[in-house]
């Protein structure tokens, strides 16, 4: 009987092993109204920083940047920077002071891994599911496995597999529009 049992417990634990975990599915955003207002202009893993690079003039109140699955800052409520100053993101103009023109940086400080990882700017502050129209840029980068969180269409995101991660910053070059590369830290 001890033989029999232990024969039982042998083959469920062996039938364990061979049932791998199904990678959770990643989830499918499509491209905001607001797509073409800004792009993830630079991503510093050094200096731990994300910039952001209006490329029309915007209101940013409540758009809010996640690193992989985690909201890492709210705009337009005096969490980034502008411009490099210490000016905060709810300095500008407007009803809400969130209000900037074409050109500014927004520069909002987040320890971000070197070696992979995803990068998305949303229109929203609240939570948004599968095929929800918010996305204003993406960028993956590395590689991204075992798969990546977000799926979002090229139109309004980028993938970066190429990046080195010892290369401590990816930039668009030129600012706001050019592709991305491996910076060789001169941020």
């Amino acid at each position: 009987m001890n033989k029999a049992w232990l024969l039982f417990f042998s083959i469920l634990s062996f039938s364990n092993l061979a049932v791998a975990k199904k990678p959770t599915p990643s989830v499918n955003l499509l491209c905001s109204t607001e797509a073409s207002f800004a792009a993830i202009n630079e991503i510093q893993t050094q200096d731990n920083f994300i910039e952001i690079y209006l490329k029309n003039s915007a209101d940013i109140l409540n758009w809010a940047l996640y690193v992989d699955n985690t909201k890492v800052a709210t705009l337009g409520l005096g969490n980034c920077e502008i411009n490099g100053t210490a000016a905060t993101d709810n300095t500008g103009s407007g009803g809400s002071n969130s209000f900037f023109p074409s050109g500014t940086f927004i520069t909002c400080d987040y320890n971000v891994n070197p070696s992979n990882n995803e990068v998305l700017l949303v229109d929203t502050n609240a939570s948004f599911v599968n095929g929800d129209n918010v996305v204003i840029d993406y960028i993956g980068y590395g590689n991204l496995t075992p798969s990546a969180i977000w799926t979002v269409n090229a139109s309004c995101g980028s993938l970066y597999p190429a990046h080195n991660a010892n290369n401590k910053d990816i930039a668009r070059i030129p600012d706001g529009t050019g592709a991305l590369v491996d910076n060789a830290s001169n941020s």
